[in-house]
């Protein structure tokens, strides 16, 4: 774990959850899986322990950190604690989920996506009790039929409050030893077979591919079909059900590639050509495994994609006023996307006029790359972007080449290579000129420059990490510099008559401080976009 992982993490806790919250999770980043003596031993005396147990009850209860139990030799058994840092890094993207919820469900889903946000596990009941309290027919229909839906394309699933709250590497660990127990003679493949085999089996229950209403007896959820939502007895059946439910951020996220990669085939291609690929993926949606794990779309034929895309895209002007459809004008687009040199689609067979499939593997590399270029010439200018883009084409290039294939003068290309160097975003290769020789001496070396992607990467993302902390850390000083401003605006005799009760400068002090934190946190979910489109995608 990184430096800026760890400050980036705490700041998000304290943010969430206070400062006490903040220095028993910050305790457990720095040194690890502790017990709760352990926790408070380093916590005396600004933390008593029963003020530890309260945090880890709601850092669990949250899913921020996991327990494992370890039996020692004598027979104890004791609890140790860690902190989820991609959990705490789903927290932070909050407005981003309820964004994604409300513009793929309408606003009954993001009401829905809100709760769970807030509370993290509720049953149906529950959430019926924070969002229809009044508890209308109408409303408690309408609300079972979007959980049903949610549920269909597992944006939220049932949860396990057990093994959620368990490390993942423990259950790994035992099962594994559990399968070396079973079969005493395994040879170091079946073994490196096995242990593919279980972390499989946990990718897909982590992304809700198999989901069980409890994982002890595993027997499998039922869906309620949406088409008989209308029957009252279902969704009563759906409220008196005792499953909780929490969001999988991983389905989140599936929805926001999809929606990238359909912007990204509307600048290289058009407007049509991104709405040909959101087409695609949308109708593959469901079959879809998770963020990581889909190489290709599932494939679509050419006339139910005929069916489903805009007349207005496909409609060609005739004498009588009337658009007629023109599937040559689909193949137009489908032959644009294939040949282009991002290689959107790839025909996988000839069946209903021809099924396509989005590359989404190459398409998240392009997404990348894309991601990276743009950084680097928002920070060193449109000269070094250009040296950097010609290295990733081309690879080992010593400073001559550089100079000659970019058509810039030595001096500066050096300038912008050294620069790069410094923050780790290219690398140097020393090769000797003599073929039997061993002498790296500056006179008898060439020099290449390349592009380490996986370094880069981690550079880039800890620069951008280090962005987020000093945007909150700016938020939370503009919040500490007008607390007393704030505090007056929400007091109950204020809130509704602000315009009365505060004089002309507070008003505009106020207006200026909320536009400078909603630029604040815009610009934090900008970088937050960009770390999903780094590491998620």
């Amino acid at each position: 774990m990184s430096k800026n992982e760890t400050r980036y993490c705490a700041s998000v806790i304290r943010e969430h959850f206070g400062n006490i919250v903040e220095k028993v999770a910050t305790t457990l980043l720095h040194r690890g899986r502790l017990s709760v003596p352990q926790l408070h031993q380093y916590l005396t005396p600004n933390v008593t322990q029963k003020q530890v147990r309260d945090c880890l009850f709601i850092l669990m209860h949250q899913r921020i950190v996991m327990y494992s139990d370890v039996t020692l030799p004598r027979g104890k058994s004791v609890t140790y604690y860690q902190v989820s840092i991609e959990e705490v890094m789903m927290r932070d993207r909050f407005p981003i989920w309820s964004k994604v919820a409300c513009d793929t469900f309408g606003e009954m889903g993001k009401k829905i996506t809100c709760v769970l946000l807030q509370h993290s596990r509720v049953t149906a009941a529950e959430l019926k009790s924070f969002i229809c309290p009044e508890a209308t027919s109408l409303g408690s229909t309408e609300l079972a039929k979007m959980i049903t839906e949610m549920q269909e394309a597992r944006f939220i699933m049932p949860a396990n409050p057990q093994k959620d709250t368990q490390s993942t590497v423990d259950r790994k660990l035992a099962e594994f030893a559990a399968e070396q127990e079973k079969y005493p003679s395994l040879t170091a493949k079946e073994k490196d077979r096995i242990w593919k085999d279980i972390e499989t089996k946990y990718e897909e229950e982590r992304v809700g591919i198999f989901v069980t209403e409890d994982g002890a007896n595993g027997k499998k959820r039922k869906i309620v079909e949406v088409d008989d939502m209308h029957n009252k007895r279902l969704a009563l059946d759906i409220f008196e059900n005792k499953t909780r439910y929490k969001l999988n951020f991983d389905r989140f996220m599936v929805q926001l590639r999809n929606e990238e990669i359909s912007k990204l085939g509307e600048s290289r291609i058009s407007k049509g050509g991104g709405e040909v690929l959101r087409q695609i993926m949308k109708q593959g949606f469901k079959s879809m495994k998770g963020c990581k794990m889909d190489q290709i779309s599932p494939p679509v034929t050419k006339i139910v994609l005929q069916s489903k895309l805009d007349p207005t895209l496909l409609s060609v002007a005739v004498g009588s006023g009337l658009p007629t459809y023109s599937l040559q004008n689909l193949e137009d687009y489908l032959e644009a996307l294939s040949t282009d040199e991002a290689r959107f689609v790839t025909k996988v067979d000839e069946k209903g006029g021809g099924q396509w499939a989005v590359n989404i593997s190459l398409l998240c590399s392009r997404l990348r790359s894309r991601t990276i270029e743009g950084l680097v010439l928002e920070r060193y200018g449109g000269d070094a972007a250009r040296i950097y883009r010609l290295l990733q084409k081309r690879g080992k290039l010593d400073e001559k080449q550089i100079a000659k294939f970019a058509m810039m003068d030595g001096k500066t290309v050096r300038e912008h290579l050294h620069r790069l160097l410094q923050d780790g975003l290219v690398h140097l290769q020393d090769v000797p000129k003599g073929t039997r020789s061993a002498d790296h001496a500056v006179g008898k070396t060439i020099f290449l420059w390349f592009i380490h992607p996986v370094r880069s990467l981690d550079c880039l993302t800890q620069d951008l990490l280090n962005m987020l902390i000093n945007l909150k850390e700016k938020r939370r000083q503009e919040v500490s510099k007008n607390s007393i401003l704030l505090e007056k605006s929400e007091r109950t005799d204020v809130v509704g008559r602000v315009d009365e009760m505060l004089s002309e400068l507070e008003l505009k002090e106020l207006k200026e401080l909320e536009a400078k934190l909603v630029q604040l946190i815009a610009a934090e979910m900008r970088i937050q976009l960009c770390l999903m489109i780094l590491r998620d995608f």
